[in-house]
């Protein structure tokens, strides 16, 4: 069966849904409008409630431009609204990421400004930060921001404490003795104000760039690290972090083996001492996204695997406590372009729903769109 859904908001085709439904009621697969989508290699899917937030940049001004849109749709994937956070008719790129808060609201974090939000998608405050921005909650409800700012021919990396009404608390730089050419990701921390990143820093001696686990407080103290042997992190080059139930941390690379790049999870302790390693090789040239906790333990990892970023079907997997495989599902179609998921959240009935972009009509001549799925707790339609 088929059907079109029309924005409620806008009353037009342009943000339609082109909706299939297979025959389970409890999984579908979506293909999102417009045309073509920029989507961030990080989280961009988020259920509050009853109600799933998917934010996207998407291709205005034939393609010279984008727009920052987050939609709002049933947990049945039925849009209910669409609303544009900015419109930039030049910018080269739209990448946004999105994350919820403990009192029910959104942080989205796109082209260098972040955003506070209502569910009912009014913006609350909005503040403008150059930079590539990290963020976490504190146990107190503040938000903590940390973002890597290219200084002449280094980066260096700052910290922000934000209370929920937008007010700027505090703001600093993290350790002045490192030189660090990107944050990847942040976690919680072991103890109240701290947290645990991975960032890639400069080491002088060498000089080179490797990835470090470096445990922070809120004064943007590096108390304790623990170095990578894997070289630093990009776009070819994923890392991820996950903190695991037992207070241990877990980092999750792809790097560059014998022109193979197979995911590695190297777990520390809460004290950042390493403590083992794992090796997903069941597919070659993975790139890992993001890594979400899974009701019950264990977290799932998503990214894509082919032959490059450009040529690659959507990966998700599922692993449990102690990092084994329980299964791994793949979507898309390996000749494509920019064929990965990017967003994964698991639903009260064990149900997973899963956002990315696929390439929509022949290679050389289709268009690349989001995509919104959802499938069952073993990861199937």
């Amino acid at each position: 069966m088929s059907l079109t859904i029309t924005d409620s908001e806008n009353n037009t085709a342009s943000n339609s849904l082109n909706v299939s439904l297979e025959s389970n009621p409890n999984t579908f697969e979506r293909i999102l409008g417009p045309d073509y989508v920029r989507l961030s290699s990080e989280n961009q899917i988020v259920r509050i409630g009853q109600f799933v937030y998917f934010a996207s940049g998407e291709g205005i001004n034939n393609l010279m431009g984008v727009a920052i849109r987050l939609k709002k749709f049933d947990l049945t994937g039925n849009l209910i609204w669409t609303v544009t956070l900015l419109e930039d008719q030049n910018a080269s790129w739209g990448n946004p990421i999105m994350q919820g808060t403990s009192d029910s609201g959104l942080i989205v974090i796109a082209n260098d400004l972040i955003f506070k939000l209502n569910t009912e998608g009014t913006v609350l405050w909005s503040k403008e930060r150059d930079g590539e921005i990290k963020f976490v909650e504190l146990g107190d409800g503040n938000y903590f921001f940390i973002r890597t700012l290219t200084e002449g021919s280094a980066s260096r990396a700052y910290y922000s404490i934000v209370s929920p009404s937008g007010q700027v608390l505090e703001e600093g730089l993290i350790d002045p003795g490192y030189v660090v050419s990107r944050i990847s990701d942040i976690e919680e921390g072991p103890e109240a104000n701290t947290f645990v990143t991975m960032a890639s820093v400069v080491i002088p001696d060498f000089p080179d760039i490797k990835t470090e686990i470096q445990l922070i407080n809120t004064s943007g103290e590096v108390l304790q690290s623990y170095r990578s042997t894997y070289p630093f992190a990009s776009s070819q080059n994923s890392t991820e972090l996950s903190r695991n139930a037992n207070g241990s941390y877990s980092a999750y690379y792809t790097p560059s083996e014998q022109n193979e790049r197979k995911i590695r999870r190297v777990t520390v302790d809460a004290s950042l001492n390493f403590e083992n390693e794992i090796v997903y090789d069941f597919a070659k040239s993975h790139e890992v996204f993001e890594v979400i906790p899974a009701n019950g333990g264990g977290h799932y990892i998503i990214g894509s695997f082919g032959t490059s970023l450009w040529t690659s079907k959507s990966l998700f997997f599922k692993i449990d406590t102690n990092g084994q495989l329980i299964w791994q599902r793949e979507y898309g179609d390996i000749s494509s372009i920019m064929d990965f998921c990017t967003g994964l959240l698991e639903l009260p009935n064990g149900n997973i729903m899963i956002s990315g972009s696929t390439l929509v009509g022949p290679v050389g001549a289709g268009i690349v769109k989001a995509y919104l799925n959802r499938y069952n707790s073993n990861g199937e339609l």
